[in-house]
């Protein structure tokens, strides 16, 4: 943007024992010695299809539509879809590749209370935005796509929606903020991206590659989607992503990695994510024209322009304890919604 079932299997031959997964959109790593355990509350998820999940009266073909571009994203969305006029994204990631166990996780921002949150206010576009709108922008943003026609975009919301009461719901409701990610420790240093480098190669490159490039299901046939989505390159996500927000990102990974199993500290973490969002990824056309009242841009958006005196590498490394706003946390923080 597992959006799956955390993730697809594995390559024949893999043992998940022996990976090292790092990112859903995007990590996950398994460090040689160290098992996977799967979370109890998440079941195995499959590709759509009509069945009796949706109550009476529902508009089962919508749902299930919408389901089935969640979970299989490219096949339907991608630049190698079935139909050309559907060739939308300009990469072959999936929702499910960020938001996982289809988003239904409560760590990796799932959907959990999303139709309550919209219509709200947005500081990227300085206004109100729809759920609908919302979708629009995590598809144009992270999988670097175009518009969606009404059809696509009306069943993903509306399947959204669905999922907004279904989906395991976190035991506070102040828990249902955006994007659903547990807080993180900040750091009283920058974040290190030469350290995060040494660290990911260790967590993270058996799964994403050493370049961060993923690996595919079927080289062959890319519109089937990562197994490990990239974390880097024109197939990851984009520069507008909200895991191009180095807090946003470390807190992710710091969540759920190694999937099913997350042992990182804050400050790997935080390095790791340095790391990652330091290699070439789809730029914005005009990032210029995001965040129109510059006071309302969150600390550690990581393109210019500001309205304050920071610099731009504070901004994209930290440290950010003395950027925060009067009333934020000075030790942990759920950075605000992009």
């Amino acid at each position: 943007m597992s959006l799956l079932n955390l993730w697809p299997a594995l390559p024949l031959g893999w043992k998940t024992g022996s990976c090292v997964g790092l990112l859903a959109m995007l990590l996950s790593a398994c460090p040689p010695a160290q098992k996977a355990q799967n979370n109890p509350n998440d079941k195995p998820l499959s590709s759509a299809s009509p069945s009796s999940e949706f109550p009476p009266g529902s508009d089962t073909p919508l749902l299930t539509y919408g389901k089935e571009l969640l979970l299989n994203t490219p096949k339907h969305l991608g630049p190698a879809a079935e139909k050309p006029e559907l060739r939308l994204a300009s990469s072959n990631l999936s929702c499910v590749s960020c938001h996982l166990n289809g988003g239904k996780s409560l760590t990796a921002m799932g959907f959990a209370g999303i139709a309550q949150r919209y219509p709200r206010y947005r500081a990227l576009e300085n206004r109100t935005i729809s759920l609908s709108e919302r979708i629009n922008s995590c598809f144009e943003r992270s999988l670097n796509g175009k518009t969606l026609p009404q059809r696509e975009s009306a069943a993903l919301t509306a399947y959204l929606i669905w999922l907004s009461d279904t989906a395991p719901q976190p035991d506070k409701r102040a828990d249902l903020q955006e994007p659903l990610l547990p807080s993180i420790q900040l750091l009283d240093r920058a974040a290190n991206p030469q350290t995060g480098a040494k660290l990911y190669q260790y967590h993270c490159a058996a799964c994403h590659g050493a370049k961060g490039q993923g690996l595919y299901k079927d080289p062959q046939a890319p519109q089937l989607g990562f197994t490990f989505p990239p974390v880097a390159g024109a197939q990851s996500y984009g520069q507008g992503s909200n895991l191009n927000r180095l807090s946003i990102a470390a807190r992710y990974i710091q969540a759920n990695m190694p999937l099913g199993r997350p042992v990182l500290s804050a400050e790997e973490a935080f390095d790791i994510a340095a790391f990652m969002n330091s290699l070439e990824r789809p730029l914005l056309a005009s990032p210029e024209q995001d965040y129109p009242d510059r006071k309302q841009k969150p600390f550690d958006v990581p393109y210019p322009p500001y309205a304050d005196a920071f610099s731009a590498e504070q901004h994209q490394l930290g440290p950010f304890k003395s950027m925060l706003p009067p009333a934020s946390s000075p030790e942990k923080v759920r950075p605000a919604s992009p």
